[in-house]
């Protein structure tokens, strides 16, 4: 089941789309996303997903200058599998947390480069590769979804 969920200008929350597909195949999400555009979406400025290569590549053809942020949930996940020390894993999900919920850019770059530093400590093998996307948006969204697919 694909399913889009979108948040307006006034911070409002609503489905916008939800269809059954055979799978998660690139074909069927750029049939939904082509959907909701001729339904009317317009002004996407972020999608939010996992990182499954079907959504990305749709996002891509379809909605090309749209940016993309994987779930706050899969990212903190994935990075906690590269920390041996169990009682370390929770640490790293919040100092990733605190990037997600910082108040401003400035800030989650502020926290970013803490998690960076810390994380140092921690575990030498986590992949490079998080960095802040600064979206030029006329208000800043607290998402209290964690694991939805949100298109703003």
């Amino acid at each position: 089941m694909l399913i889009a969920l979108g948040i307006d200008d006034k911070g409002k929350r609503e489905v916008l789309g939800v269809q059954v597909s055979l799978s998660e195949a690139e074909v069927y999400w750029r049939e939904f996303l082509g959907d909701l555009q001729k339904r009317g979406m317009h002004g996407t400025k972020l999608i939010i997903s996992d990182a499954h290569s079907s959504i990305k590549a749709a996002r891509k053809a379809i909605m090309p200058g749209v940016a993309w942020q994987r779930y706050q949930l899969h990212l903190q996940q994935n990075a906690q599998a590269y920390v041996t020390k169990q009682s370390k894993k929770r640490v790293v999900a919040a100092d990733i947390r605190a990037v997600f919920n910082a108040p401003s850019a400035n800030e989650a770059k502020r926290q970013l480069d803490l998690l960076m530093i810390n994380i140092k400590t921690v575990c030498q093998s986590l992949p490079s590769g998080l960095r802040i996307i600064s979206l030029k948006v006329n208000r800043v969204f607290s998402l209290s979804f964690r694991a939805t697919c949100f298109v703003i």
